[in-house]
């Protein structure tokens, strides 16, 4: 899914984090999409019916929550 470029770059880079607003495959399949390496977490909220779509992590720990604001 998405831009071959950006894979590429990720996986030559492999940067700690990678952000991305928008996507055009369903929201499951894009948050839970296969990292291009084991050290870069990419994150996408995707999109919901039930209101604004965020994520909400924590860069020390490296977690991340998707939510929703309604």
């Amino acid at each position: 899914m998405g831009s071959a470029a950006t894979r590429r770059f990720l996986e030559d880079r492999q940067p700690l984090l990678s952000l991305h607003g928008h996507i055009h495959e369903s929201r499951r399949r894009a948050a839970s999409g296969k990292r291009p390496s084991a050290k870069t977490v990419c994150i996408q909220p995707g999109q919901s019916a039930d209101g604004l779509t965020v994520v909400v992590g924590d860069l020390e720990k490296m977690t991340f929550e998707r939510r929703i604001v309604s």
